[in-house]
């Protein structure tokens, strides 16, 4: 019974050696009856011409200051006043994507929407940059 599950595996290593392209490291270890564990298969590494999405999400772009930290909303004029519509929260539709050439995930946002809000009570958020706005 052994014997044939070894038989029946290195005929699948074989098999999937000459469909890889190459024989596999321990085949020969296989058919002599020294099994010692898994043998290295050659594997190409899934690299693709074109940028891959794995995975797509709505979210809020968050603005940073220095002297106050993370705000999801910006301001759109240097003088700030609270209860005035003259604060942006800007919507995002962020993807994480696999780029050419690597196997590591970025972050692509597109901008879904600019919602204009009431300024809170607080202190000042930071400055929407001119290409926030367009």
């Amino acid at each position: 019974m052994i014997r044939a599950l070894k038989r029946w595996l290195a005929a699948g290593a074989l098999v999937a050696g000459m469909l890889l392209g190459a024989a596999p490291a321990g085949a020969q270890h296989v058919e002599r009856g020294e099994l010692h564990g898994i043998w290295p298969l050659p594997t190409p590494h899934p690299y693709y011409q074109y940028p891959q999405p794995a995975a797509c999400w709505v979210d809020v772009r968050v603005f940073r200051s220095i002297r106050y930290g993370a705000v999801p909303y910006c301001r759109e004029r240097m003088r700030y006043r609270p209860g005035a519509y003259e604060c942006r929260q800007i919507i995002d539709h962020v993807c994480a994507v696999v780029m050419p050439g690597s196997a590591q995930l970025i972050d692509a946002r597109t901008p879904l929407e600019r919602r204009l809000i009431v300024c809170p009570e607080g202190p000042p958020p930071p400055m929407c940059r001119r290409m926030d706005l367009q």
